[in-house]
């Protein structure tokens, strides 16, 4: 059995879209703003035939300001569809998206007892109220004196990680940031250094 799919997300070619939407594919990836520009504008697209909606990370949807236009979809939807809504956490907002894309949902968390894996220790660093603008001084602290080896850094944006990758080699601390901005040169390069430290580390 072939099953067909197409993508349909923005800086693509609107045009190109709409053809192979028009061919009726088994599966549409799609991001919500380019979806409601095929709902609103493609005489040829609707969901009326739809047998399952996926909400993918459905609270950074929302937190990225989608939430009228994830209203929008579900509306243009038929009732009898299956609905599916992965979220990594579960907010007020992401809630009320529940309440309104759900008939009688079930509710499944991937490890409800928050155990972690084997011979893993986490310590939790609490930062006192007034005090979030230390955050980074604290991190580079806790790197120069405590885990000095084997860190990876999360962070909320690309532009905090370049900033901090710079203030990590001030400091002579061997470094790499990883995100969407890098060119493939850079991430191959960031392969290499990352290789390079796991070789070390064993």
């Amino acid at each position: 059995m072939n099953i067909n799919e197409t993508g349909s997300t923005g800086g693509l070619s609107l045009k190109s879209q709409e053809v192979a939407l028009r061919a009726r594919p088994d599966i549409v990836i799609a991001t919500p703003g380019r979806l409601i520009d095929h709902i609103r504008n493609s005489p040829a697209f609707t969901l009326d035939a739809l047998d399952v909606l996926v909400l993918d990370e459905a609270d950074r949807m929302l937190s990225d300001g989608f939430a009228d236009e994830l209203g929008e979809i579900i509306n243009a939807c038929p009732v009898s569809r299956q609905t599916m809504l992965f979220s990594a956490t579960m907010t007020d907002s992401v809630d009320e998206l529940v309440k309104m894309s759900l008939n009688k949902p079930v509710r499944l968390f991937v490890d409800p007892k928050r155990s972690v894996a084997r011979g893993l220790v986490q310590e939790f660093v609490r930062v006192r109220a007034g005090r979030e603008a230390d955050r980074s001084a604290l991190l580079l602290a806790l790197c120069t004196r405590t885990f000095k080896s084997g860190v990876i850094v999360f962070l909320r944006s690309k532009k905090l990680a370049h900033q901090l990758r710079i203030v990590f080699g001030l400091l002579g601390l061997s470094c790499e940031e990883l995100h969407g901005d890098l060119t493939q040169e850079q991430v191959g390069n960031f392969r290499v250094f990352f290789s390079r430290r796991i070789a070390h580390l064993l």
